[in-house]
C-alpha cells in the first residue's frame, strides 16, 4: 500500500483501487494488529473457539479497522494449530503468547 501513497489509517476515495498482497502471513509481510485490536475481539474470538470446540485458536480476520469492534468483521481463516512465534516476535511488538497458551492448558 505504501508504494500507492497509502498507509494502515489512510481511507481510500470509493472509487479507488487499491491493490493487496495475495498474501497476509506475518512471514511475507502482514501486519501484526493485535495490540490495537478492539477489546470485543477478545469475546468474539473466544465464541468462535467455543464453536469449534477449542480453547487455542489463530483468526485471520478482514474488517475496516481493528479499533472498531468486530461487528462487520468477516473471517477469512480459522488456524486451530497456530504459528504462535510469528506474533511473538512481530514487528509490531512481542506478545507472550506461548504464556497464554501454558495458562490455557493449566487453567492458570
Amino acid at each position: 500500500m505504501t508504494a500507492q501513497g497509502l498507509g494502515l489509517d489512510d481511507v481510500p476515495a470509493a472509487d479507488r483501487v487499491v491493490r493487496l498482497k495475495r498474501t497476509a502471513n506475518l512471514p511475507k509481510g502482514g501486519v501484526d494488529v493485535t495490540s490495537s485490536l478492539h477489546p470485543d475481539f477478545g469475546p468474539w474470538a473466544a465464541s468462535v473457539a467455543e464453536l469449534l470446540g477449542t480453547r487455542i485458536l489463530a483468526i485471520d480476520a478482514l474488517c475496516v479497522t481493528p479499533r472498531d469492534p468486530p461487528t462487520a468483521a468477516t473471517i477469512l481463516e480459522v488456524n486451530t494449530a497456530p504459528e504462535w512465534v510469528h506474533h511473538t516476535f512481530s514487528r509490531e511488538g512481542t506478545h507472550d503468547i506461548a504464556t497464554r497458551i501454558l495458562r490455557s492448558w493449566f487453567d492458570l
